[in-house]
């Protein structure tokens, strides 16, 4: 069978690695035909992956855009890559194979930032989760999910291991849709937290808990986004369990 891919990307490692992946992958079933992309990820794919690709922005949602796209280019396949924006019900009508990669536990870790919250909340694991979008966040049928072992480990670190996983999972998914295998859905349960963005538990007030502290040092040390800080005379003090790997991330020097 053969498949024609549509790219939903936002800005991340995964979407960069997803876009090389497919580059990579050799096989004259598998079609990239059209990338929706905010315009800095459009040049650097431009340049180095996909020059002569149908490329749309992602700073809005241009859905009639892509529906109409998706029935021009014929296509059967749709992965969201931390794309921004939720897909309303008259694009999954035009398309219902839409799958999106998900850095959570479904249904217990919904909404952004996930990993940052499984490092807040002492999980042991964090999981990459695969799954047939609903128009709800994070909501319709898993395909597969796998974990990583937090330890210690910082949430860049790891989002690179989760991204390997990712890509393993996504090549199953192209493969088993090249032979028309059948994709077991296990459907998601509509409970579960949405959690809210990490502004508001970026400032670290008193240290009444050592362990609780650290933890949010952790989960906060996120690159390139501002970490965990106190504030005294009114600056920010910042607050990092790996400085120099934040500084690499942002492109300054030590």
């Amino acid at each position: 069978m053969n498949l024609n891919i549509g790219l939903l990307l936002g800005e991340s490692l995964l979407a960069r690695e997803t876009a090389i992946f497919f580059k990579n992958f050799k096989k004259k079933e598998i079609n990239i035909k059209f990338i929706q992309s905010n315009l800095s990820m459009k040049e650097y794919l431009k340049k180095n992956i996909f020059k002569k690709k149908e490329y749309i922005s992602n700073k809005q949602r241009n859905e009639n855009t892509i529906i109409k796209l998706i029935k021009k280019k014929k296509i059967n396949l749709i992965l969201s890559i931390q794309h921004p924006w939720i897909l309303s019900e008259k694009v999954i009508k035009a398309n219902s194979n839409i799958f999106n990669c998900h850095f959570g536990k479904l249904p217990n870790y919904r909404g952004h930032d996930p990993i940052n919250f499984a490092i807040l909340n002492g999980e042991k694991y964090c999981f990459s989760s695969l799954h047939l979008i609903s128009d709800k966040v994070d909501t319709g049928y898993l395909v597969s999910e796998k974990k990583i072992l937090i330890k210690l480990k910082n949430p860049r670190e790891i989002e690179k291991l989760m991204v390997k996983q990712f890509l393993a999972q996504i090549k199953s998914l192209v493969l088993k849709k090249t032979k028309n295998k059948k994709i077991t859905l296990k459907p998601i349960k509509k409970f579960g937290i949405k959690f809210n963005r990490l502004d508001s538990i970026k400032k670290i007030k008193k240290v009444k808990n050592l362990n609780k502290s650290f933890k949010k040092i952790q989960a906060l040390n996120h690159a390139p986004h501002e970490p965990a800080y106190i504030k005294i005379n009114g600056k920010k003090i910042f607050l990092l369990t790996n400085y120099s790997e934040y500084l690499n991330y942002r492109g300054f020097k030590k």
